[in-house]
């Protein structure tokens, strides 16, 4: 199994509505790791050492963000892909993957953020 980012757009409705993905350098825009990766990467010791909040909970759960916590999201996502050299050392991934999987959630988020009316949202699952 894979863990997959997507980009939803909640409709005047109230149904959620799928968004294409942006295309990115070096291959599938929705990839963010192997399912491992919820517990030996995003859910690292390293990680919650930092204080990040959401990407560590990938550990026990799926991500829905939107409004204020899509912006922590995003300023988390920045904080790894500064540190991603720190984060391969602790972790034992490859910092091209971590680089790549970290873009691909960023992209989603400005796709999200630049939905009206902020209703967009990203699901990391």
């Amino acid at each position: 199994m894979s863990l997959l980012v997507s980009v939803y757009r909640k409709k005047a409705s109230g149904d959620m509505e799928d968004v294409e993905l942006q295309p990115g350098p070096g291959g599938e825009p929705s990839l963010f790791g192997g399912e491992q990766c919820r517990t030996t990467l995003w859910g690292a010791p390293f990680t919650r050492a930092l204080g990040l909040a959401l990407l560590p909970s990938l550990a026990e759960r799926d991500i829905y963000a939107t409004g204020e916590d899509l912006r922590l999201l995003r300023r988390e996502a920045e904080l790894l892909l500064r540190r991603r050299a720190e984060l391969a050392r602790a972790t034992g991934y490859d910092e091209d993957y971590i680089e790549f999987r970290l873009q691909n959630l960023l992209r989603a988020i400005a796709q999200a953020e630049a939905i009206e009316g902020e209703a967009g949202w990203v699901y990391v699952w």
